[in-house]
């Protein structure tokens, strides 16, 4: 069963309370120690609200554009 969400940061906010509170694995990626749920998924009824806007959370466009560039010139971090 999938859960509906009116918008992404109602989403963002259950699954951080999810994998906070009820995470399933421990799990170490490239030596940071991190939690994991597998398997969650949820619904948006509205496509426009995919977008996420936290006002605590500052977005950086040149990082976001740079991380871009970095995709798509297909390089790893190695």
């Amino acid at each position: 069963m999938l859960t509906t969400f009116r918008s992404i940061e109602g989403a963002y906010l259950a699954l951080l309370r999810l994998v906070t509170e009820e995470h399933e694995h421990h799990i170490s990626a490239r030596g940071n120690e991190a939690r994991e749920v597998i398997g969650v998924g949820f619904r948006l009824p509205d496509p426009r609200q995919r977008l996420p806007y936290l006002v605590t959370r500052k977005a950086n466009p040149v990082f976001q554009f740079a991380e871009a560039l970095w995709y798509l010139a297909r390089r790893s971090r190695r």
